[in-house]
């Protein structure tokens, strides 16, 4: 179910991207149907799934996340895990995220960055 979803997504994005963004049927996969898919298959009710194509235009990266309500429910703050594609379709990376937004809209990206170092490190 997931892999499959994945594959679709994969498949399709990039001729996707070609097309308006709006209401197209891969923006709503990802936004509806692959968190939809994914919170299925692993079946616990504690968690929130979301996707995101992009907002407004087509992202150079979309994602599938998996957010555990204590400790964050969107991709904009703490941390959580992700299906973040590359740019090019070729690869899906299931990984552990950390939102940079809280320290993007208070500092430089060089700082951002030195933050969450020391905040993790």
């Amino acid at each position: 179910m997931i892999k499959e979803a994945l594959e679709y997504i994969a498949s399709n994005y990039l001729t996707a991207k070609e097309e308006a963004f709006g209401k197209h049927s891969i923006a709503q996969f990802l936004r509806t149907t692959a968190p939809k898919q994914i919170a299925k298959a692993i079946s616990n009710p504690d968690l929130i799934t979301a996707g995101s194509p992009g907002q407004g235009r087509w992202a150079i990266l979309p994602w599938v996340a998996v957010f555990y309500p204590p400790v964050t429910t969107k991709a904009s703050k703490g941390y959580y895990v992700v299906y973040l594609f590359s740019e090019d379709m070729s690869q899906v990376c299931l990984s552990l995220n950390q939102a940079v937004t809280p320290f993007s809209k208070e500092f430089s990206n060089k700082e951002a960055h030195n933050k969450l170092a020391e905040k993790w490190l």
